[in-house]
């Protein structure tokens, strides 16, 4: 018997999923349950498991009293009488699994309600489970819904499915639901260890854990994963090996969670040729492709929870959090290629050609080594001259505005438009940058502190340095007319009408002629 079915739940305390336990622990309080129940969840989460024991609650003979006594609610199956150990054995015959995605028709479905009018056989109600029920036709939905309409009392229907939007809103109208999330790595952990501890196997807690944090979820793929490492290793014997980091890659085709670390450093310092061989050498140890840019991009995700403050900081990369979201987006966009790529590590290369590309039209960080170029060199000597204290001058702050403008784009389109109508003007003694725009309009919103730190954030990243920004109106005499300006006004050159218009829209949500 596989590790999945050995271990599977017997009663509604043993279920995995904390949510779910609690959830139909509130039938056995309440001592009612309905006539239909809709369990909806990713594959793998316990659907079918909870389905047979709620099967084994309404059937226990522990429970056949209720309603004739003072007692109130249900008890947890006994998993001794009759009815509990047909249905833990697979042969009870008022427990009827049914399996949608092969038995999808409505003729299938029409026998089905043939044989819900025959009464139970053995016990009080006939169960009726139908997996993956979002598979049935059309036509067999609505020979169904007639009979979740109009249920014999002797019947119980238990629907699951991995796809609840593809149901009918009819039929879920008719359901009780219950919501099967994917499993924490904490709830897969405590699950693995039942099976761990039962078959006495030595395996390292990291090495669990890294089941758990690769299964995406899944208590099926996790015990399956478990299994195929036990015969790796002889239990029962004092000859048994513990099951290591390295025997959970190998078999899951799992990257280390020091090659994903060190691939992130790579890009980080910006170093090609080490990164491109890092990919190529995990490719010929036959780890998975996607599984390692599965890694990678979860790695990202802690590192952006992280600069958000909801989880504790991880000692890897010296990353900002634009390079966090830009190093999102390009493995992202390599993810979704690999299911068209011919050579499967092309994606993960043209990835990390991407990223140095990006780097490389970056001013650098204090710190970055490798060949610079000689223009980018000046800018990393003024970077350093800045950061040691000395203040940054405005024709520096000229010529590298275009570079803030190119850095506020992705956050904030309408932002841009703002700025390239607006002219640093001149640094003041308390190190505020004094920038001019010709509206009032312009002013009130790049007043707004939401967009006042997105433009303060970019002018740090490209200057190295601090400056807040102060925004004045432009002082126009009074025969000037405000829309003739000059080339020299405006240091990005002459601001098209579009891009305020643009930004109007966005700001306003209006139609412009």
């Amino acid at each position: 018997m596989t590790y999945y079915l050995k271990y599977r739940p017997q009663t509604i305390a043993s279920l995995d999923l904390a949510s779910v336990r609690k959830e139909l622990g509130a039938i056995l309080t309440s001592g009612r349950f309905a006539h239909a129940y809709l369990f909806s969840g990713p594959r793998g989460t316990g659907k079918t498991s909870a389905a047979r024991i709620l099967a084994k609650v309404v059937n226990c003979k522990r429970n056949e009293k209720t309603g004739k006594t003072k007692r109130t609610g249900l008890s947890e199956p006994c998993n001794t009488c009759i009815s509990c150990r047909a249905i833990t054995q697979g042969n009870a015959l008022d427990l009827i699994e049914i399996d949608a995605a092969s038995n999808r028709g409505i003729d299938d479905i029409r026998e089905l309600r043939e044989r819900i009018r025959l009464a139970p056989t053995q016990s009080r109600y006939k169960v009726y489970i139908i997996d993956e029920v979002h598979m049935l036709t059309t036509e067999a939905f609505n020979a169904l819904l007639k009979t979740l309409e109009e249920p014999p009392e002797h019947a119980l229907f238990i629907l699951a499915t991995t796809a609840p939007e593809k149901l009918p809103g009819t039929v879920i109208s008719r359901c009780t639901q219950f919501a099967f999330p994917k499993a924490s790595v904490k709830e897969l952990v405590l699950s693995l260890s039942k099976a761990v501890k039962g078959e006495k196997l030595r395996i390292d807690p990291t090495a669990l854990e890294m089941i758990a944090q690769a299964v995406d979820g899944s208590f099926r793929d996790g015990m399956k994963v478990l299994e195929q490492l036990s015969l790796r290793t002889t239990p029962h014997t004092s000859k048994s090996r513990k099951i290591t980091v390295g025997d959970v890659s190998q078999v899951m085709g799992l990257g280390e969670g020091d090659a994903v670390r060190k691939l992130l450093n790579l890009l980080a310092k910006g170093e090609t040729e080490p990164a491109l061989l890092l990919v190529s050498e995990i490719v010929k140890n036959q780890v998975s492709v996607e599984q390692f840019l599965r890694e990678i991009l979860e790695l990202l995700r802690r590192l952006l929870l992280t600069e958000a403050g909801v989880m504790e900081e991880i000692p890897v990369a010296n990353l900002s959090l634009t390079d966090v979201r830009t190093l999102i987006s390009i493995f992202m966009t390599a993810a979704g290629r690999l299911r068209t790529a011919v050579i499967p590590e092309l994606p993960l290369e043209l990835a990390v050609m991407e990223w140095i590309d990006h780097r490389s039209r970056q001013p650098l960080k204090s710190g970055d080594s490798g060949t610079v170029p000689e223009e980018v060199k000046t800018v990393q000597e003024h970077a350093t001259v800045k950061k040691s204290g000395k203040r940054v001058s405005l024709d520096e702050v000229k010529e590298h505005w275009p570079e803030v403008l190119q850095r506020v784009r992705p956050q904030n389109h309408s932002l841009e438009a703002l700025l390239k109508a607006a002219m640093p003007l001149r640094i003041d003694n308390n190190g505020s940058l004094i920038v001019e725009v010709a509206y009032t309009f312009h002013k009130q919103q790049l007043e707004l502190s939401r967009y006042k730190a997105i433009v303060e954030t970019a002018v740090r990243e490209v200057l190295a340095t601090r400056l807040k920004l102060q925004y004045i109106l432009r002082d126009y005499p009074k025969a000037e007319n405000p829309k003739k300006l000059t080339e020299h006004d405006n240091v990005s050159g002459a601001v098209e009408d579009e891009d305020v218009v643009r930004a109007a829209h966005e700001i306003f949500g209006v139609e412009t002629d």
